[in-house]
């Protein structure tokens, strides 16, 4: 595989993210080298969620792949602000990582400044999965019900995280429904289901992979798919778009660097992620958690596109619903 360091090079468009002499004989050191030493990944939201799940699974075949031990290190509370306020204090060498599944969003409604979301790199986007609306099938049998209550009382919604995509995503479908939804958020998936199988909420906004267990047992049912198409595999879920909703917000998931880590060590953590993403051990992984249903990889570049796009269309989804 060529290397991120000579894509980048070989490319004009690009050559601004790179020093003057990155691209020569003088690179001020050799991206080959990277990890020379143990890794830690944080992650702002519980054990057994998406965002915890994705980042051991990352871990794993880092560590497999390279001779250095990765840490997950999970820091819930705060919509998963608490690891992105870690990840920048911590230095800026490359050798602290941090899952993103929110930050412009939760930039766009102000927690960390104006714009607020320039403090952490964005180095390489791995998911863009689909959010679903989950209910006890004890309790409904299919969306149409939900909506119908929905169109006579408020209704709750749970989902993992602050301004994270599940919150988003629900603020979408309440403006584009006209229906009665509000969104309650959770630490974790753990607590998330809980809420949902004591009647806490009347549904979750999740992603298959996080719940494909308690699917395949019955316990928990998907009833909405805010997408275009249907999912072969979940051929019975209708979608946003069948009922006239254009809701299609997935749950994307990154890894991020501090702002002020060396462009050829950013270069050299993107290579290391591409061959974690091409690996056949994520394959897999992507397939058995229905991950692989949109593409999700974004290079650094695009990544860095894609946060400033999101930050700005959730700002005026926040104005337009006046939150």
């Amino acid at each position: 595989m060529k290397s991120s360091l000579a894509r980048l090079c070989a490319g004009a468009g690009i050559v601004s993210l790179l020093t003057a002499t990155a691209c020569g004989d003088e690179t001020g050191g050799d991206p080959e080298s990277y990890p020379e030493q143990d890794i830690e990944i944080l992650v702002g939201f519980g054990p057994g969620g998406g965002a915890d799940v994705f980042a051991r699974q990352v871990a794993s075949i880092v560590e497999e792949q390279n001779n250095v031990r990765v840490q997950v290190v999970n820091m819930e509370g705060a919509g998963g602000s608490n690891a992105i306020r870690e990840a920048d204090n911590r230095a800026s060498d490359g050798y602290t990582w941090v899952i993103d599944v929110s930050l412009a969003a939760l930039a766009a409604q102000g927690e960390f400044g104006d714009p607020g979301y320039d403090f952490l790199r964005p180095v390489a986007r791995f998911q863009d999965e689909i959010v679903h609306v989950m209910v006890d099938p004890e309790r409904y049998e299919n969306w149409d019900e939900l909506a119908e209550l929905a169109e006579e009382e408020e209704i709750r919604l749970g989902g993992v995280g602050v301004g994270a995509q599940a919150d988003i995503a629900t603020m979408e479908l309440a403006a584009e429904s006209g229906l009665n939804i509000s969104y309650v958020p959770f630490d974790g998936a753990g607590e998330l289901l809980a809420a949902l199988l004591s009647g806490n909420v009347h549904g979750a906004a999740e992603e298959i992979g996080a719940w494909v267990d308690q699917i395949e047992s019955g316990e928990v049912l998907p009833v909405l798919a805010m997408n275009e198409d249907r999912i072969d595999e979940f051929e019975d879920i209708p979608t946003s778009v069948e009922h006239g909703y254009d809701v299609t917000t997935g749950g994307t998931r990154g890894i991020m660097v501090h702002s002020d880590t060396e462009d050829e060590t950013v270069l050299a953590i993107e290579e290391l992620l591409q061959d974690v993403y091409e690996s056949d051990a994520y394959k897999e992984h992507e397939e058995a958690q229905f991950i692989h249903l949109r593409e999700g990889w974004l290079n650094h570049q695009e990544y860095e596109e894609f946060i400033e796009e999101h930050y700005h269309r959730v700002s005026s989804l926040l104005e337009q619903t006046g939150q």
